[in-house]
């Protein structure tokens, strides 16, 4: 898996805390702008980041087949079968 190389961020490859860092300030309401000049990048990687945040979220909560039984079904199905 290739890593994403911030060519906009100063030629420089920001790290994961980096990246949670845009995430957190993001959610608290900053600015692209703001983020960018604190970070040190431009306001569209920061976009960037947060979008492919929130792409993840989505996957995250989509994923896997739904189950067929519920936990409760499971166990009755475990006490009448045997």
């Amino acid at each position: 898996k290739k890593k994403f190389v911030a060519t906009m961020c100063l030629r420089k490859e920001l790290s994961n805390v980096q990246k949670g860092g845009i995430i957190a300030a993001k959610k608290l309401g900053h600015s692209n702008s703001r983020i960018s000049a604190v970070v040190g990048c431009s306001h569209s990687f920061v976009r960037h980041v947060w979008k492919s945040y929130e792409l993840k979220q989505l996957l995250k909560k989509q994923t896997g087949r739904p189950r067929i039984l519920n936990e409760a079904e499971c166990k009755h199905l475990k006490h009448t079968s045997g």
